[in-house]
């Protein structure tokens, strides 16, 4: 089966419905968010690629899993007197 592609103007209208402008799918292409090509001045997007990104874009619905929790620290002591070296005994 062939790709299929759309223009910027399709992109916008058919495949979002209408749901984004297509400055917003200019955008898009312009920061490598989705894929395509220009032909003379106009730009066509592949359908894979406005798959891949409204995927991208769908909420996760499976939980995440959660980052292992790091051991604990140490409390700190914290000293009211300060701590006094001495260079020998005293007398």
């Amino acid at each position: 089966m062939a790709e299929r592609y759309y223009t910027v103007k399709e992109a916008a209208e058919v495949y979002f419905q209408g749901k984004i402008s297509a400055r917003a799918v200019y955008i898009l292409f312009s920061r490598g968010e989705i894929r395509g090509f220009r032909v003379g001045s106009k730009i066509l997007i592949y359908e894979t690629s406005l798959e891949a990104y409204r995927r991208g874009q769908e909420n996760d619905i499976s939980p995440a899993p959660l980052p292992p929790t790091p051991p604990p620290k140490p409390p700190r002591r914290k000293e009211s007197v300060p701590v006094i070296r001495l260079s020998r005994l005293p007398e």
